[in-house]
Formats: structure tokens, sequence, C-alpha cells
């Protein structure tokens, strides 16, 4: 049996070959400023569509279970919140990494055949013997 690490970001849907969670407001078919009127109507219509009693089609069961899952973060005002802040974290994060893409000229000319940057050389040759103390 596959043990699973006790902290971190893993999490036993990464073992199990399924992929991160989709974004609840997605699968919902909502927007952020959702209501919590529209956050009930919207999982009612779809889990009266994709129930599996009611649906026969090939991937209803795990879409139901998204429906659920969604709702449950959204539904829920700490969860709700807690996922709006980190959407907020890796949204900027995403945006900082690609304003500091490999487009930087200067810090490139200064890896590159200058030696280290900001002018810095390495010795020609490392000493071969530790120094006395």
């Amino acid at each position: 049996m596959a043990r699973l690490p006790l902290f971190g970001r893993s999490s036993a849907r990464q073992y199990s070959g399924q992929s991160e969670p989709k974004n609840p407001y997605s699968i919902l078919g909502l927007d952020r400023t959702a209501t919590k009127e529209d956050i009930k109507l919207a999982y009612a219509n779809l889990v009266k569509q994709h129930h599996p009693d009611v649906s026969k089609a090939t991937g209803s069961p795990q879409l139901f279970h998204q429906i659920k899952d969604a709702y449950s973060i959204l539904s829920n005002e700490t969860k709700r919140r807690d996922f709006d802040e980190a959407e907020t974290s890796r949204t900027r994060t995403a945006q900082f990494r690609a304003q500091q893409g490999t487009h930087r000229p200067e810090v490139l000319s200064q890896l590159s055949g200058r030696g280290w940057p900001m002018g810095l050389r390495l010795p020609a040759q490392a000493p071969t013997q530790p120094r006395p103390c």
C-alpha cells in the first residue's frame, strides 16, 4: 500500500491519477461575483441534469462529483474566500513570471561571455590545498 505524504501540497488526488480540481466557478458556470442564490440555483440545475440516476452519459458520475465539490467550496464562505485568495495569488504569480521571462537582455548579457554578474570573475585556478587556520 502506498504511503501518502502528511505535509505539503500533495494530495490523494495526485496519487489516484486524477488531475487537479478545476475552477469551481467554471464548473457551475458562474463568475466570481455570483451570489449565494446564484450558486444554489446553478447547483440545483446541474445536479438535476447530471445525476447518475438521471443521466446515462459516460462522464456523468465524475461530473456529478465535480459539481458537488464545486458547490461545497462556493457555498462555504470561508472555503470560497480561501479559494479566491489562492486564485488571486496564482494569477499574480503567473503575471509576474510572464514579466520576468527570458526577454531581459541586461541579465543575459551579464551572464553570457562576461563572466559572473556585476563584472566579477572566477579565479583562474582554485587553491588545491586548504589554507592553514
